[in-house]
């Protein structure tokens, strides 16, 4: 059950737009520095290759 909800959490992490992460840090840590759109785009990759299944779980 867990192999299934795991990247189910992930890929759905991975489909958060990155102007709602910025209002809801905003909100969190107003004196955060802005993210640029490159980490986001390095977090939706990091996040979607981990989703895969590895062939070490055979």
């Amino acid at each position: 059950m867990l192999g299934l909800v795991l990247p189910a959490a992930l890929l759905a992490m991975a489909c958060v737009k990155a102007d709602r992460v910025r209002a809801w840090r905003s909100r969190v840590n107003p004196s955060a520095e802005e993210l640029p759109d490159a980490a986001f785009t390095v977090a939706r990759i990091t996040l979607v290759t981990t989703t895969r299944p590895s062939s070490k779980t055979r």
